[in-house]
């Protein structure tokens, strides 16, 4: 009896070392992809002056747009599907290919669409290059095969890739961004090292045969949007509950003012993005314990959630606090330390929403609830920001963010009661 007791607390330890192991990956490979912009922050705010920046930054918005449209939230279904079928090489051979198939298909029908638009509407030939120049980015983000890597739970050699591939874009915008009209080639400049590494990890997979040649079938690349479809749904809800109000501060302010944001915005986003490492090589944990049960995935989920929790909000009181020191000492605007404070419980509320959304409702099989939750609080903001931002500028934008993660915070919590209440039953 202790010696089934002392395997079983092997294989759990083990379990943990390999979550703990995937999550120091994917820190580093999505803490580089974040804050690489961020160390070449300075540089491009003094290159390509605020209203420069404030033009970078609103093609930053776009390439977030045209991401989700051609990840179409296979970062969450097809992991899933990949981590619950990772000893049938078969299987995880059709998803691969099911996936990179149908996100060919999207990023030529994107780019179709976006062309036309920009022939017709966008007169201005810097404007178009701009954004064809964020769909580039856009398309070279989405061929990281990260949500495979993520499904079998081997992230070391994508992590690799990831920091080489970063390092290399930041010297690539510290070396060829010279004046203000070099927005095309800042936003290049990080795109094309990014691409290079996305295809040689997908070369990688082959090498390595963990995936046999399969071509897919049609029914089976329909199953796979469907199966994605919630989570397209509730990552464009997302994109737009966080990208929306550089976009409509955009519409209707100059560059200077969205500048100004912006770079708040942009520090935020960064260090909030240091935690989706955590929550991501959680994630297919989460799902597996799920399955076994729905109280040993909420037992499992509330253990790991609450240090995650306390350590978003201990991050959020730093982030004030360091900005109220620093910003005096670096000629940045007054009113981005009012912008930071108005931010903060946006910091805290997405570590919150994320666990509550994603490693308990989506692991739990309920993605439609998550979608539909994000998708209302989406809509909330967009309308508070069209209300606010107009008369308010930033103030009214960072007002905006934060009224409506907490928003999303409230339906989750009201969502999960409903799904334990049905458990009980």
């Amino acid at each position: 009896m202790s010696k089934i007791k002392q395997e079983v607390s092997l294989l759990i330890n083990k379990e943990y070392k390999n979550v703990i192991y995937n999550a120091g990956y994917l820190l580093c490979t999505q803490g580089v992809a974040y804050l690489s912009p961020i160390i070449v922050l300075g540089h491009l705010i003094t290159t390509l002056g605020i209203d420069g920046f404030g033009k970078y930054a609103f093609a930053l918005v776009l390439m977030a747009y045209f991401q989700v449209v051609i990840d179409y939230g296979f970062a969450y279904s097809a992991s899933r599907a990949i981590s619950q079928s990772r000893d049938n090489i078969c299987q995880i051979s059709r998803i691969y290919y099911a996936i990179n198939f149908v996100k060919f298909v999207l990023t030529f029908l994107l780019f179709s669409i976006i062309d036309i638009v920009c022939r017709v509407f966008v007169n201005d030939s810097n404007y178009y290059t701009i954004i064809v120049s964020a769909f580039i980015w856009a398309f070279s983000n989405s061929m990281y095969p990260l949500w495979f890597y993520q499904g079998i739970e081997k992230l070391k050699i994508v992590a690799v890739i990831n920091i080489l591939s970063r390092i290399i874009s930041c010297i690539c915008v510290l070396y060829f961004v010279r004046n203000e009209s070099d927005i095309s080639t800042a936003i290049l400049s990080q795109a094309f090292p990014v691409l290079i590494g996305g295809v040689y990890a997908n070369i990688y997979i082959i090498q390595k045969k963990y995936i046999n040649f399969m071509l897919p079938t049609i029914k089976f690349m329909m199953v796979s949007l469907k199966e994605g479809w919630d989570y397209f749904l509730a990552t464009l809800a997302s994109t737009l509950l966080t990208n929306s109000a550089v976009f409509i501060l955009g519409i209707y302010h100059t560059p200077s003012v969205v500048g100004i944001y912006a770079v708040v915005e942009r520090i935020a986003k960064a260090i909030v993005s240091l935690f989706s490492p955590l929550t991501q090589s959680l994630y297919p944990h989460s799902c597996r314990k799920f399955k076994e049960s729905f109280d040993v995935g909420m037992s499992s989920a509330i253990r790991t959630g609450r240090p995650l929790v306390l350590l978003g909000l201990i991050v959020s009181l730093i982030f004030i606090l360091a900005w109220w020191i620093i910003y005096p000492r670096v000629n940045l605007p007054q009113e981005t330390l009012a912008f930071a404070f108005l931010l903060a419980p946006w910091m805290c509320l997405g570590v919150l929403n994320n666990v509550l959304g994603i490693q308990i409702l989506s692991a739990a099989g309920c993605a439609k609830m998550y979608s539909c939750s994000i998708i209302y609080s989406a809509i909330f903001t967009v309308i508070f920001l069209l209300l606010l931002a107009g008369l308010y500028n930033g103030y009214g934008a960072a007002v905006a963010i934060s009224s409506g993660e907490l928003l999303l915070c409230i339906l989750l919590l009201s969502n999960i009661s409903k799904v334990k209440n049905q458990h009980l039953i």
